[in-house]
């Protein structure tokens, strides 16, 4: 029974440290995401730009981007060629390399 209770305690502990380095490595990889986004999206009048803003809610984090063509910047249309800004900030922010580095940090 004592061996049960200590890998019962164990286990809790390895869950948490796997939740907070989950949610430090979402945090980080949002926040970069936003700093790339607004450093490369083409900018006219500032508009799009200042829409991408990071949110973050009790059960999930997201780049949020309130500006009704950003679709058609990032994915272009038949008449102008995409200028993609957002899906490279994703890949620039490499969430799950950013979860590892938590995760090793949390066990030291």
């Amino acid at each position: 029974m004592k061996g049960q209770a200590v890998l019962s305690s164990r286990l809790q502990s390895l869950s948490r440290h796997a939740a907070e380095a989950a949610q430090i490595g979402g945090r980080e990889a949002m926040h970069e995401t936003v700093r790339y986004a607004k450093q490369v999206v083409p900018v006219r009048t500032g508009r799009l730009k200042s829409s991408i803003m990071p949110v973050e809610k009790e059960s999930y984090m997201e780049v949020s981007v309130h500006c009704p063509y950003a679709v058609y910047v990032e994915m272009g249309t038949r008449f102008m060629s995409a200028q993609p800004y957002l899906l490279p900030g994703v890949h620039q922010a490499d969430y799950f390399a950013r979860v590892a580095r938590a995760w090793k940090e949390a066990m030291k």
